[in-house]
């Protein structure tokens, strides 16, 4: 799936009001969406969420998740 470029603000808009540093999109070629990449800011961690289900809370929870995670990791690594 290709998507339009009016798009990318709003997306960049997802990512920034989630918490999250824009990277870009990935497009997935044969799938009926694409990936929206960000990193956390705390971890560096690049996280992505599908064009069909990104949303500012879904940036949040993710980076929120993928941070808990990496510090668990690093507490017992």
């Amino acid at each position: 799936m290709t998507l339009d470029k009016t798009y990318d603000k709003y997306f960049r808009r997802f990512v920034a009001d989630g918490g999250g540093q824009w990277v870009g999109i990935q497009e997935c070629e044969g799938h009926d969406y694409d990936l929206i990449l960000f990193n956390s800011p705390k971890t560096g961690t690049t996280l992505a969420l599908r064009t069909t289900e990104v949303t500012a809370q879904r940036v949040w929870e993710s980076i929120h998740e993928s941070n808990k995670l990496f510090s668990k990791a690093r507490h017992h690594g």
